[in-house]
């Protein structure tokens, strides 16, 4: 099924969006969003946490859990297989794990497939288009430009166990200028896992666009978290009975 996924971004226990991977609009707290989104029977839930994994952000996870009927996605903190663990034991269905660094990363992601399961593990990337066109990846962490190519980052995802891969444009990050058409296609040619793309999207159009290019999954924060001109926080869902007729 094709899915579309709200992301809640959470940084010091408050919930924004993000422009180019920084702070844009406020939209108060993510327990609250996540619980409406539920009600509006998202199909999933994407959740990141900017800050670490401690006794605060777990209590906050667990009252996320405990008030969502979708499938909820988890990234952000995660350092090892027992934070995966205990996570997925809180009732979240997917972890996320960004790669940056193939030496570093890919081992972990590797180690927390064997944990908790390849379809509960769900690797990402961040990506921007260098000055030659060519997809390069970004390391929002340290705000820096990557060596690894696009493709060679997917060929490595490809071997590392995780059961999904989740692309972020960073240039579209936020814009509402729509996806990133080239970058999709690119990730959809160079893997036959499941799909999630983020970055730039404005309209049920795009989504359907991208959705149509063999997307699996539409993942957006503002799109689904503002309204109007000015983003005011307004969460808000298609109907899934809307969808559904479009994709049978």
């Amino acid at each position: 099924m094709k899915r579309l996924a709200p992301v809640v971004l959470m940084k010091n226990e408050l919930a924004f969006t993000t422009r180019s991977f920084t702070i844009d609009t406020y939209l108060g707290e993510p327990q609250n969003l996540v619980r409406i989104f539920s009600e509006l029977d998202a199909h999933e839930i994407v959740v990141i946490n900017l800050g670490d994994l401690n006794s605060e952000m777990m209590k906050i996870l667990e009252a996320m859990s405990k008030g969502s009927y979708v499938p909820l996605h988890f990234a952000g903190g995660i350092n090892s297989a027992s934070d995966a663990a205990l996570v997925v034991g809180l009732g979240f269905e997917k972890i996320g794990l960004e790669l940056r660094s193939l030496d570093l990363d890919l081992p972990k992601i590797q180690s927390i497939a064997e944990r908790v399961g390849s379809t509960s593990t769900s690797a990402s990337i961040s990506v921007v288009c260098n000055n030659l066109g060519d997809y390069i990846l970004w390391d929002w962490k340290s705000g820096t430009r990557s060596s690894i190519g696009l493709q060679e980052a997917v060929n490595a995802l490809n071997g590392s166990g995780c059961g999904e891969l989740k692309v972020n444009s960073v240039d579209r990050d936020g814009s509402g200028l729509g996806p990133d058409i080239k970058l999709a296609s690119q990730v959809r040619e160079f893997t036959d896992l499941p799909l999630v793309y983020q970055g730039g999207v404005k309209t049920q159009a795009d989504v359907d666009f991208l959705w149509s290019l063999g997307i699996d999954c539409v993942a957006t924060g503002t799109m689904l978290s503002t309204y109007g001109p000015h983003k005011a926080a307004l969460a808000h869902y298609p109907l899934s009975d809307e969808m559904e007729l479009r994709w049978r």
